[in-house]
């Protein structure tokens, strides 16, 4: 039974005393391939052919002590030690049922000698460089022959080793004592000490980090307008010109606020041939200041409370009519409101969704005339009421050069209702040109309606138009 252990050992380690040292310039004549020491003259030894497992594993061992031999006659320490290798951790440490080595072998069938009863002596060294691929695998085979040979000899199972470590006086957390910097030692003696210290040095530069993000887009246009005859600020169809602004300026702490401003302002004249009283007319004119403030509630719901605010710059005059339809704060509204906003971006699209069940309307009209044209009592400057605003926003780039933004604004103060839909279409040539198509239409019972007239309004615009984005 030792005889049989013994033999199982030293064939186990064969293969990693082997494969652990590199190959050394001895002739196939100076060593036999199947030979065993029979005497030693000198510094040489005599071989002789093996007749047993036994006496090839003797050869081996003695084979490898006259290599170490000479080896170290000239040896230099080149700092790659082979017992470092992590991989021969599993032959060297307690005994242990891996399974990976199984799983490898399942499915192979080992080749079978052609005479039974001829040992084949493995060889001396490898013929390749050992890989680590080729390392695990004769690992593995010698501990699926210990595992078949020799099963107890296993003392433990893998799944044992993250429980209970490798050795128990080597299981304790090691923590590393890595010093990045001096430690500067210092004793305040009173509030003032610290301003006193020097800290010109050290050469670091702290900067406070930026959460503000800001981006500005001017438009010149050129354009052909078409606009209803009952349009609430009047004009007529036409082509003409115009010249816009957008101007962000947001503010995200990447955590729970954000603060988003949006300034709006669109400007455009047409002249008109027939018209003997005024040079030139205005067929688009707002200014829309909207901010928003958000506190974020889930990964896509803010609680938000917003503010729009819109009027226009110039008067606004039908053809051959001195009557002012118009003005600069004539009218002037602003909606403040209270609820959730829902934010989604994708790909391609981006949503942002204001649902608002507390909101109110503000007007003002600062020439008396026009107040009941925008719903305000004759006589009087101002209106206020107590209602519910929705208002979405959205970008989609529906192909590689066209994409469509769109806002809806709706607001009810449960007498009456106020819809707008602006669309924009963008069909981009290059960086700097595009063409544009706007339609807006609108709703609103609040006004005055002429007879026959409609609540319904449209306004639509078709323009080339020459952008600069920074």
């Amino acid at each position: 039974m030792l005889n049989k252990i013994l033999t199982s050992v030293i064939i186990f380690l064969t293969p990693f005393i082997s494969l652990s040292l590199p190959a050394q310039e001895t002739s196939a004549d100076s060593i036999p391939p199947s030979t065993i020491p029979t005497q030693r003259i000198g510094n040489e030894i005599s071989w002789s052919i093996p007749k047993s497992p036994i006496d090839s594993i003797g050869q081996i061992y003695l084979r490898k002590l006259s290599q170490l031999s000479k080896q170290f006659e000239t040896y230099q320490y080149t700092q790659a030690d082979t017992l470092a290798n992590p991989y021969y951790f599993y032959i060297f440490s307690q005994p242990t049922y891996y399974s990976h080595p199984v799983r490898i072998a399942i499915g192979k069938l080992p080749q079978e000698q052609e005479n039974k009863d001829e040992y084949i002596l493995p060889p001396l060294l490898p013929a390749e460089p050992v890989t680590p691929v080729s390392l695990i695998s004769a690992i593995s085979n010698a501990l699926n022959d210990i595992y078949t040979t020799e099963p107890q000899c296993i003392t433990q199972e893998e799944k044992f080793l993250a429980v209970n470590g490798i050795r128990e006086d080597v299981n304790k957390e090691i923590k590393p004592n890595v010093n990045l910097t001096e430690k500067i030692e210092t004793t305040i003696k009173d509030s003032n000490a610290i301003d006193d210290f020097d800290f010109g040095d050290w050469k670091i530069t702290v900067r406070r980090p930026n959460f503000w993000t800001f981006s500005n887009e001017f438009t010149f246009e050129i354009m052909q307008v078409h606009i209803s005859d009952n349009w609430y600020k009047g004009g007529e169809s036409n082509y003409s010109w115009s010249a816009s602004a957008v101007i962000n300026a947001n503010y995200n702490n990447k955590r729970k606020i954000t603060f988003d401003n949006k300034l709006e302002m669109n400007l455009g004249f047409r002249s008109s041939k027939d018209d003997d009283k005024h040079k030139f007319l205005t067929h688009s004119d707002l200014i829309r200041l909207t901010n928003k403030l958000g506190l974020k509630a889930t990964e896509h719901w803010y609680y938000t409370l917003s503010l729009q605010s819109w009027t226009q710059f110039y008067p606004s005059y039908k053809k051959n009519d001195p009557k002012v339809y118009s003005d600069f704060m004539s009218p002037f509204e602003s909606v403040p409101s209270l609820g959730m906003d829902y934010r989604l971006s994708v790909k391609n699209f981006t949503l942002s969704a204001s649902i608002s069940p507390f909101s109110g309307r503000f007007k003002y009209v600062d020439r008396l005339a026009l107040s009941p044209a925008f719903g305000v009592k004759a006589g009087k400057h101002t209106d206020f009421s107590f209602g519910s605003n929705i208002t979405i926003n959205y970008t989609w780039n529906m192909f590689k050069n066209i994409s469509w933004s769109s806002r809806i604004f709706y607001y009810t103060n449960y007498d009456m209702a106020n819809i707008e839909w602006e669309n924009t279409f963008n069909l981009k040539i290059n960086e700097f040109l595009t063409t544009k198509f706007f339609i807006f239409p609108r709703f609103d019972d609040s006004v005055q309606k002429k007879a026959g007239g409609s609540y319904f309004q449209l306004y639509e615009t078709l323009s080339l138009k020459f952008n600069v984005k920074f």
